[in-house]
């Protein structure tokens, strides 16, 4: 398969994928996190074009892309990445929900907890898995 890679300019690690087009976009922060947090965020965006290519065009829960990429790197690498997520959006409040390319699509409807608890029920999740 052959997916195109971007670089954004974002000051938060972060990534996207766009599975119809098989593109992955990273923001260039990510590509100064720690190895463990690069692995599982890009095997997180490969779980994603897997789901869209082999099970369904409409995307499952994220925790199950969460627990793919799991399998595909480490429980350890999910959680360290998924507690980065969580510190990156201890701050976060409505009004600015919006800054950001990442948070277009993910978070745009959530408040600060409905975030806290989505990313606690991702980490449970993993945690869980065999």
């Amino acid at each position: 398969m052959n997916i195109d890679y971007f670089l954004a300019e974002d000051e938060e690690i972060s990534a996207s994928t766009w599975c119809k087009h098989k593109r992955i976009i990273f923001s260039r922060s990510l590509l100064d996190a720690s190895p463990e947090i690069f692995d599982f965020i890009h095997a997180h965006e490969l779980a994603h074009l897997e789901w869209y290519m082999h099970v369904s065009h409409d995307q499952p829960e994220h925790w199950k892309i969460d627990v793919r990429a799991a399998q595909m790197t480490s429980k350890k690498s999910a959680i360290c990445a998924l507690n980065q997520l969580r510190y990156q959006y201890k701050d976060v409040c409505p009004k600015d929900r919006l800054r950001g390319w990442r948070r277009l699509y993910a978070w745009i409807y959530l408040s600060k907890a409905e975030i806290m608890r989505e990313i606690d029920n991702r980490i449970q999740k993993v945690n869980e898995s065999p």
